[in-house]
C-alpha cells in the first residue's frame, strides 16, 4: 500500500483550496491502513489538526440515522412501508402546495419516502429563511414560547402544520425528513433521540465521542470551523454554531452530530463489513446494508437528485450509492455514503471493505464536494490497488 499521492494530496488542500485543516481515516478489512492530517485546528493556526478535535457532522450524521432505522426495521419494531402516521399522527393532518393553493394529502407518507427525501418536506424555515417569520411560523412560535427547552418531537409536530411542497414519491427534495424519522425512532424506543442512538450505535462501535450537542467542556475541542464566502471567494471564521442545533433539548437526525474522525470512522468500517464494527459487534445485517445502497431514484426523483451535483451516484435508503462506473472505475458499483455541509465525508464499500472518513470544518464550500472528496476517494483506491 503506497499512500503517499493521498499525502501529498491532502498537504496540499490549504494551499490548492485554502482549507484550513483537514483530516482522513481509511479502513481495509478493520484495519486502519491510513491516517493523516494537516493544516490546523484553532484560527490562529497555531495547533496542528489533533486526533481530539471535534467536528460537526452536518448531513453526514444522516448516515447514522439510517443505520438506526435499519436496525429498528431488523427488530421488528418498524417496517418500511408503514404509514408514519402509525407513529406520528399529526402527519396525517397536512396539506400539499399545489400551485398557490392547498390540497389533501393524497399519498400517505411511509418510513421510506422519508428515508429516501421524497415526503415533501423543506429547510425552508431552516437553512433558506431562518430569520422570516412567515416561514414555519409555528415551528418558531414555540421556540419562542418554550426556547431551549422545546423538544425532538414537540417542534417535529408543529412541522406538520406547514405544508409538504408535493406528495410524496413524486419527487425528490433534500429536508427536514431525516429529522422526522428521529421523532419517529423516540416514539418507538421511548427514549430520547440522543440517548438511543448513542446506546445503538455509538457505543457498541466503540464511538468515544459521539453526541448531538457540544458540552460546555468540549467548546476548546471544537476545530475551527469557517464559512466560505462564494462571492468574494474568502474563508472567514464562524464560530462553533450550528444550525441544526435548534434548541438543547431538538436532536437533529438530520446534522447535529459533533465526533472525531477516529469515532466516525467506525460507523463506515461496520457498514462496509456487513454491519460488523472493528471490535467484532454487529449493528446491522449485510442485507439491510444492501437495502440501504439500492438506487431508489427513477423519473422525477432521479432528476431531482441530479441536481445535487452527486456525480456517477444515485439515491438509496438516506445515502448516495454508485451507479456510473465511469464516474469512479476504480470503485465498485454500490459503493455508499454522504457527506456533510461542513466537508464531512463518509464512504463505504461492500465488495472490498473499505471505509473512508475525511473531514473538514468549512461550511459551504461546493468545491469539496465536486473536487476534494472525489479526489480523496481516488487516492485511497489507486493506494490499494495491489490488495484488490
Amino acid at each position: 500500500m503506497d499512500f503517499s499521492k493521498l499525502t501529498e494530496y491532502m498537504d496540499s488542500i490549504e494551499k490548492l483550496y485554502h482549507v484550513p485543516g483537514c483530516d482522513c481515516s481509511v479502513y481495509y478489512k478493520h484495519r486502519e491502513v491510513y491516517r493523516h492530517s494537516a493544516g490546523y485546528g484553532d484560527y490562529a493556526k497555531s495547533r496542528p489538526v489533533s486526533d481530539d478535535d471535534l467536528c460537526w457532522m452536518y448531513s453526514c450524521s444522516k448516515v447514522a440515522c439510517m443505520a438506526a432505522v435499519m436496525r429498528l426495521a431488523e427488530e421488528g419494531k418498524l417496517r418500511l412501508d408503514d404509514p408514519v402516521g402509525k407513529f406520528l399522527p399529526g402527519i396525517d393532518r397536512m396539506k400539499v402546495r399545489e400551485g398557490l393553493s392547498l390540497v389533501p394529502l393524497q399519498v400517505t407518507p411511509v418510513i421510506e419516502d422519508l428515508m429516501t427525501m421524497s415526503a415533501g418536506f423543506n429547510y425552508n424555515g431552516l437553512l433558506y429563511a431562518p430569520n422570516d417569520p412567515d416561514v414555519w411560523p409555528d415551528f418558531k412560535r414555540l421556540i419562542r414560547e418554550k426556547g431551549q427547552s422545546a423538544s425532538t418531537r414537540e417542534l417535529v409536530n408543529e412541522l406538520f402544520r406547514e405544508p409538504l411542497d408535493f406528495q410524496p414519491r413524486s419527487h425528490f427534495l433534500y429536508s427536514m425528513c431525516h429529522d422526522v424519522l428521529a421523532a419517529v425512532i423516540e416514539e418507538i424506543t421511548g427514549e430520547r433521540f440522543a440517548d438511543y442512538m448513542k446506546a445503538a450505535i455509538a457505543q457498541p462501535l466503540g464511538m468515544k465521542d459521539f453526541g448531538y450537542h457540544l458540552r460546555p467542556e468540549d467548546k476548546d475541542r471544537l476545530a475551527a470551523q469557517y464559512v466560505f464566502d462564494p462571492v468574494s471567494r474568502e474563508f472567514s471564521g464562524a464560530g462553533s454554531a450550528n444550525p441544526a442545533i435548534i434548541t438543547e433539548n431538538y436532536d437533529s437526525a438530520g446534522g447535529g452530530i459533533v465526533t472525531r474522525v477516529s469515532d466516525y470512522v467506525l460507523l463506515a468500517d461496520a457498514l462496509a463489513n456487513d454491519g460488523i464494527g472493528a471490535n467484532g459487534t454487529k449493528i446491522l445485517s449485510r442485507e439491510s446494508i444492501d437495502n440501504m445502497r439500492k438506487d431508489r431514484m427513477t423519473g422525477a426523483r432521479a432528476a431531482d437528485f441530479w441536481k445535487m451535483a452527486k456525480y456517477g451516484y444515485g439515491y438509496g435508503l438516506g445515502v448516495m450509492t454508485l451507479v456510473d462506473q465511469a464516474a469512479a472505475p476504480l470503485v465498485p458499483l454500490g459503493t455508499f455514503g454522504w457527506d456533510g455541509a461542513s466537508g464531512a465525508y463518509l464512504s463505504a464499500d461492500v465488495e472490498n471493505h473499505i471505509a473512508i472518513f475525511y473531514a473538514q470544518h468549512v461550511f459551504g464550500y461546493a468545491d469539496t464536494y465536486t473536487v476534494i472528496h472525489p479526489k480523496v476517494r481516488d487516492l485511497v483506491y489507486e493506494a490499494l490497488a495491489g490488495e484488490l
